[in-house]
């Protein structure tokens, strides 16, 4: 069973690459540890 919660819902509706884009743009991984692109 996929346990699907709202969160999930809406980072499913983002643009990946426009995603990323602000990432670098704004740093804001900047003391991010991991996190599992693959998943979004």
């Amino acid at each position: 069973m996929i346990n699907v919660t709202p969160f999930s819902q809406i980072i499913t509706k983002l643009d990946r690459i426009k995603f990323l884009k602000l990432v670098k743009e704004k740093q804001t991984d900047k003391h991010q540890k991991s996190y599992d692109f693959g998943r979004i």
